[in-house]
């Protein structure tokens, strides 16, 4: 049975919001992936749910040859385009002194989670360390018992 795939709700306009861009980036690979649109057709596909800043770096940057650009490596240039160069910076800043505190763990590990997607560039022990790092000691202590540690655990296990 086929369906019609479902057109995106989300349109980015540009701006700084990491929320927004990657909405629309999940949203626009599902779409594309549901219609079976060839690679070639993809960016420029994708440029219908941008508008403002985000157009405006797709008219000029791909907008005459979309069809020589991959998805991802316009949206690669697109977040290079519409988020601050020290971006990434102040998000490995930020994971560095992420402490749990009084929230959750399911809540605290989806904030690790943002917070290491726009990092970039850590390998899965770092991850591991850096959660672990993260977490109170009330729940590293249970978690020593259980037989996990930083060292050797996977983030599945923790």
């Amino acid at each position: 049975m086929r369906i019609k795939p479902l057109k995106p709700t989300e349109i980015y306009d540009g701006t700084a919001s990491l929320r927004s861009f990657q909405r629309n980036m999940r949203e626009i690979i599902t779409y594309l992936e549901d219609g079976q649109v060839p690679e070639y057709r993809q960016v420029e596909v994708a440029s219908r749910l941008l508008k403002g800043k985000a157009y405006t770096f797709f008219e000029r940057t791909c907008g005459d040859n979309a069809g020589e650009w991959t998805l991802k490596r316009f949206y690669e240039k697109l977040y290079d385009f519409a988020f601050p160069i020290d971006f990434r910076t102040e998000q490995r800043r930020k994971l560095v002194s992420l402490q749990q505190k009084n929230r959750r763990v399911r809540d605290h590990v989806g904030i690790f989670n943002d917070l290491c997607n726009t990092a970039g560039m850590l390998d899965e022990r770092h991850k591991v360390i850096f959660l672990w790092d993260s977490l109170d000691s009330v729940i590293t202590k249970d978690l020593l018992r259980m037989g996990h540690t930083p060292e050797t655990s996977s983030l599945e296990d923790l």
